[in-house]
């Protein structure tokens, strides 16, 4: 669009906020085995899941939905939309944004299959940690009827963000980050929260995760459901390995990722002024 240059730096977090957390002894609160902080996606954001599309556009969906699932670190909808059910979609679930807007159809109907699939995601990994460990929930969401089943799985509402949420972190053994699909590669705020806090992170495969930090050392990467559960099982029986790796992953956060830093760096690249 005429840009001379793009410059993109990953997230940050603010460590004085999360300072408090770190310091804290356990709360038995906040404490669990495992938890997931955020929506199921599944409310009326999620217009793919309501929108009555016809028998072929919904067949072509349902197929991109079943390959994109077994795939972590490359995203395929976009390119993968034939222009027909790319304008199916939009217009079903009312994506048109005028003409005061640069509108991509492609791109606003692979984001609405995305969300459809990160649903799908976060409903398959908390009914299968839950079938084996206590899983607390802190959402504003609605429950599945898969997730209503799960005994295991408690549903505590909504975690300040300031206040409570930090809290969160700090005090599961596990915490759990399920990148929205429409982050095709990059590093979720979650996961820079949750170390900064203290924390343990189990997290989906994300190119620039690994870009940033290392596997098994500063936290921990599955590639599918089956590995995120043996790694949680694995890491529940090993609190020293796993403490080891939450602080390490602190310290990492703390050295390179702090708000303040990252400001700077930013007003010393490219010719702002």
């Amino acid at each position: 669009m005429g840009a001379g240059n793009v410059y993109h730096f990953p997230l940050a977090c603010d460590l004085e906020l999360y300072s408090n957390a770190r310091q804290k002894k356990r709360e038995e609160k906040y404490a669990c085995d495992i938890s997931f902080v955020g929506s199921l996606y599944n409310g009326e954001r999620n217009r793919l899941l309501r929108a009555e599309l016809s028998e072929y556009a919904a067949g072509y969906v349902e197929g991109l939905l079943c390959a994109q699932k077994k795939i972590y670190g490359y995203n395929l909808i976009a390119e993968a939309l034939p222009a027909e059910v790319a304008d199916e979609i939009a217009e079903k679930c009312n994506l048109i944004l005028g003409d005061a807007y640069t509108a991509d159809i492609i791109r606003m109907a692979a984001d609405a299959v995305n969300m459809k699939l990160t649903a799908r995601d976060r409903e398959e990994v908390l009914a299968t940690l839950a079938e084996n460990f206590d899983v607390s929930l802190y959402s504003n969401s609605k429950l599945t009827e898969r997730l209503e089943k799960c005994k295991r799985l408690a549903c505590k509402g909504i975690a300040h963000y300031w206040d409570e949420m930090p809290l969160v972190f700090r005090n599961s053994k596990i915490n759990l980050n399920i990148s929205s699909r429409t982050i095709e590669s990059g590093v979720p705020q979650r996961v820079f929260d949750i170390l900064a806090c203290g924390g343990f992170c189990l997290t989906n495969y994300q190119p620039e995760i690994a870009e940033l930090f290392e596997n098994g050392v500063e936290l921990v990467m599955y590639i599918d459901v089956d590995e995120m559960l043996q790694k949680a099982e694995y890491y529940m029986k090993h609190e020293e390995e796993r403490m080891q790796i939450a602080k390490a992953g602190c310290e990492k956060v703390r050295q390179y990722f702090s708000i303040t830093d990252r400001v700077k760096e930013l007003l010393k690249t490219g010719d702002f002024f």
